[in-house]
């Protein structure tokens, strides 16, 4: 049973795995002098999509535009980014 009038601490250690990938983020956009807010970052990330579509006999992968920040995130990673449309 959890005591309600008990907190926990949690430690640097344990939160730091899951900061390693915002550091990693913001250390190559700040090598290009950029400050981008964290929350455009994740809600321009979670804007870009995949849809499989298949068209008689063939399939195709759509992807929907890099728009916001998210276009310069992967530029800042290096990651080119897949054609809109390319066969599966």
């Amino acid at each position: 049973m959890v005591d309600p009038g008990h907190s926990r601490r949690v430690s640097g250690e344990s939160v730091s795995p899951l900061r390693q990938p915002r550091v990693a983020a913001n250390a190559r956009l700040a090598q290009r002098h950029w400050r981008l807010e964290w929350a455009d970052v994740v809600r321009d990330f979670d804007r870009v999509q995949e849809t499989r579509l298949q068209v008689n006999q063939a399939a195709y992968v759509v992807r929907s535009p890099a728009t916001g920040v998210a276009g310069k995130i992967f530029q800042a990673c290096g990651v080119a980014l897949p054609p809109v449309v390319r066969p599966c």
